[in-house]
């Protein structure tokens, strides 16, 4: 009888050792598994972080580039006010007539101006149509023409040169 027991126990030990083995198997099976996601899950990140990276990137230079041009605008647009205020002087100083308080509003609407307005392609200014709201360079100067037109016939000045406006 021993021997059967033996025999008997031997096979539970083998079945136990199989039944171990498994599990090691399916411990090792589900550990590498779980290094395949990790990995994956590592690869995904890098990929994730290198296009937001981009992104940023791209946004730091969009807005860079756009910063550089509305600066560049500005310092245009402030050079275009100054030169036009710098007309509406030489008017008064051929004129005289911005010394009154309506000649005072005419100067203070070249202040106000936050656009540059409608210039035709030979360079001409444009009315803008109101003197509400923004007033506009462009409606400004095109004041000036007009009423330098009406003033230099008064004035009796007269130029005959072609370069003449």
């Amino acid at each position: 009888m021993q021997f059967g027991t033996v025999q008997n126990d031997a096979l539970l030990i083998k079945h136990a050792i199989q039944k171990l083995h498994a599990a090691k198997s399916r411990y090792y099976a589900l550990t590498a598994e779980g290094y395949r996601v990790q990995e994956e899950r590592e690869v995904y990140r890098k990929r994730a972080a290198a296009v937001i990276q981009g992104y940023r990137t791209r946004d730091a230079a969009f807005r860079n580039f756009r910063n550089e041009k509305l600066e560049r605008h500005q310092t245009l647009f402030d050079l275009a006010a100054r030169n036009t205020w710098l007309a509406a002087r030489a008017h008064d100083y051929d004129t005289g007539l911005l010394g009154t308080a309506t000649g005072r509003e005419f100067l203070e609407r070249i202040i106000r101006s936050r656009t540059l307005g409608v210039v035709r392609n030979n360079g001409q200014p444009q009315f803008a149509g109101s003197n509400n709201g923004d007033p506009r360079l462009s409606s400004v100067l095109a004041e000036l023409k007009a009423d330098w037109e009406v003033v230099r016939s008064r004035l009796g000045w007269k130029c005959q040169l072609a370069e003449c406006p």
